[in-house]
């Protein structure tokens, strides 16, 4: 395992990076619910079952992962990913479907380090390029200085309306 699976100590509650397993769903849900509780998608349907099946298949997936922070059993923050092709060529890429810190872990390394678990995770599989996505609208300034401080580049650009 090349990404970081590390135990960090602060003050008398500590911090684990870890792969997700099957008996965190319900724990990740809740994360899930927050995530779209905060984002701009907050007045689409939230259907729990999908939801569930979606968080299993990253678990689960050969080519998907979940990476999770958890602090004294509590899990904190979370990132998806996804290890796929271009539809036009055999080589891999990464693309995180849903990155999350709880608002209070946020400004703190849990975000950096769920994202490097992930970027490791990638390089381990053989992926030739990493994409981090920003469409929640969640702390959108804050996330956007994080991601260019981390060394990725802004290469495309995403618009949309609510209809």
């Amino acid at each position: 395992m090349l990404y970081i699976q590390a135990q960090i100590i602060v003050g008398v509650k500590s911090l684990e990076y870890r792969e997700a397993r099957v008996k965190d769903l319900e724990s990740l849900m809740g994360l899930c619910v927050m995530f779209h509780g905060e984002s701009r998608w907050v007045d689409y349907e939230l259907c729990l079952k999908k939801l569930g099946s979606f968080i299993v298949s990253f678990i689960e997936g050969s080519d998907r992962v979940v990476f999770v922070a958890e602090r004294d059993g509590v899990l904190v923050g979370c990132i998806f990913g996804e290890l796929t092709s271009m539809f036009w060529s055999n080589d891999l890429s990464v693309y995180d479907r849903m990155w999350y810190v709880e608002p209070d872990n946020r400004g703190t390394l849990v975000g950096v380090r769920l994202l490097k678990s992930l970027i490791d995770w990638s390089r381990a599989r053989g992926a030739k390029e990493f994409f981090v996505g920003h469409s929640s609208g969640i702390a959108r300034g804050r996330s956007d200085l994080l991601l260019r401080r981390l060394g990725l580049d802004s290469v495309a650009t995403l618009y949309g309306r609510i209809l």
